[in-house]
């Protein structure tokens, strides 16, 4: 796949994750992520190998665990599982996508990189806000 059809790819399947775990879509922003939660997740499109990370902030985070887990205060391993869960979303809704299409797509488990500096080498990248001042950023390399 192409690098701009897996741009589209990874932005529409982030807006659909959102909108159906949240009710409304992000809307893209110019507020770069280079700090946040940070969640990885390896993947494959018709052989080519790549790595998605994504970055949040602790407050879009906490929105995530207010709406869909009725928890006002999550605890530091809540906040680690949603940043996963956010990863694992993204590219889920992707593979179905991509599967549609007859586009052969593989995901892997995801994995919490750690909460501070983003710095993993990347090819191209969106930024995100939903509602007003919650933040995240995708971020994806082909390995």
């Amino acid at each position: 796949m192409d690098s701009a059809k897996m741009k589209v790819l990874l932005r529409d399947s982030f807006c659909l994750a959102i909108e159906q775990s949240l009710g409304e879509s992000p809307k893209e922003c110019m507020q770069k992520l280079s700090q946040g939660y940070i969640s990885s997740l390896a993947f494959s499109c018709e052989g080519d190998k790549f790595t998605l990370y994504v970055v949040s902030t602790l407050q879009f985070l906490q929105h995530i665990s207010s709406v869909m887990l009725f928890d006002d205060e999550p605890s530091e391993e809540v906040l680690q599982d949603i940043s996963k869960e956010l990863a694992n979303l993204v590219a889920g809704v992707a593979k179905v996508s991509a599967n549609k299409n007859s586009v052969a797509f593989g995901i892997a488990t995801p994995l919490f990189v750690g909460a501070g500096g983003f710095r993993a080498p990347f090819n191209d990248f969106y930024h995100f806000e939903y509602g007003q001042n919650l933040y995240c950023s995708l971020y994806w390399i082909r390995h």
